[in-house]
């Protein structure tokens, strides 16, 4: 009764700013609080030298190795109780291999019913089905200040974001093509749908831009290109300053991110990560070099074989993830390919993203 009370009260109150402040402080003290420290720390360990940062990647992987081969069964059977753990003892595990022994990835510390059920986007295949503590997607929430912030963001403007959610008929016949959510949403006061933007009702989207006048521009670098590519054409005026566009989601082209930092006179911050919440990598400058958290996870470079990648070399991006203790995974295959830049332990920089390893048919 008491979680349908607060569903209730949090769906009545998310529009409002500060009313939904106060429903965190009263109903979610810890899950604010996690957020808040992972977002200080963060800022704390922004100046430490790249060495200082692999340290730091190292303790903390050390303390998951030694928490999955005590309270996760699939790690469990694989090592011996006095034997010394390392990482290159763990197998590369994917999504069939977690699906094949799917029962044995739960921490014993943990009872399924008290965990949040996620799933990944399916964009390779059949959405992946995976479960959470309460508190992985807030060390998430956390990274994501963490970078507007990067950019200048003040949490008093506002936030736009795009994605590929469906809107009712009546939005639709009215024009309407976004959602209003909250200003302390990393999505965004407002969250623009992707799938009806056409040459006929763009102009409804840049119209509503200009309204709300951003400080974060968020999401899919095509979204964000075709509104680039209207707002040059037409030569609209960008009368406020947009402080920084977050792309993620999407590979983008150098076209496409000339596009956009032109239009809005802003600079591009890259994002990746994904659903499963095993990576954090972010771009800060003009370099756009991918920067991993070193609180987030442990990433690798590998070939085909497993071996670990030197600078400049391709390969598949495997990461291991700090902050679900609850279905923790270790040296998961993303699927994606990157170009090493540098690495410091599990403190990486990539210089390039490649996008997904995959077979495609031409036809």
């Amino acid at each position: 009764m008491l979680k349908i009370l607060k569903d209730t009260t949090k769906n009545l109150i998310f529009k409002n700013t500060f009313l939904f402040l106060i429903y965190r402080i009263i109903f979610e003290p810890k899950k604010l609080y996690v957020e808040v420290k992972t977002y200080l720390t963060l800022k704390k360990i922004k100046d430490l030298n790249k060495t200082e940062l692999g340290d730091l990647t190292q303790k903390k992987l050390l303390h998951l190795l030694n928490y999955a081969v005590i309270n996760v069964p699939f790690y469990k059977k694989l090592f011996q109780k006095s034997e010394s753990l390392s990482l290159e003892k763990f197998p590369i595990i994917d999504k069939e291999t977690i699906i094949s022994n799917y029962s044995e990835f739960f921490s014993t510390k943990y009872r399924k019913n008290n965990l949040i059920k996620r799933n990944t986007g399916g964009s390779t295949g059949e959405p992946f089905i995976f479960f959470s503590d309460q508190y992985a997607g807030n060390y998430d929430n956390a990274h994501h200040w963490y970078t507007y912030s990067l950019m200048g963001h003040s949490i008093f403007r506002n936030i736009i974001s795009c994605g590929g959610f469906s809107l009712n008929e009546t939005q639709l016949q009215k024009n309407i093509f976004w959602k209003k959510l909250n200003k302390l949403s990393v999505f965004g006061a407002y969250q623009f749908s992707a799938l009806y933007i056409s040459d006929e009702n763009i102009k409804f989207y840049v119209e509503k831009i200009l309204s709300v006048k951003p400080s974060i521009l968020r999401g899919y670098p095509s979204f964000w290109d075709r509104i680039a590519k209207f707002i040059l054409k037409n030569n609209i005026k960008i009368d406020f300053e947009v402080n920084g566009i977050n792309l993620t989601a999407e590979m983008c082209t150098n076209e496409q991110r000339e596009n956009i930092e032109l239009a809005f006179s802003s600079r591009v911050y890259f994002e990746y990560g994904n659903s499963e919440m095993s990576v954090f990598m972010y771009t800060d400058d003009e370099s756009y070099i991918y920067k991993s958290s070193p609180i987030y996870g442990y990433a690798e470079v590998i070939d085909d074989h497993g071996n670990s990648l030197d600078t400049g070399q391709i390969g598949k991006i495997v990461v291991t993830g700090f902050n679900n203790l609850a279905m923790p995974l270790i040296r998961y295959d993303t699927g994606d390919l990157g170009v090493m830049s540098e690495k410091h332990h599990g403190y990486i920089k990539l210089s390039q993203l490649k996008g997904r390893s995959q077979d495609i048919i031409y036809t």
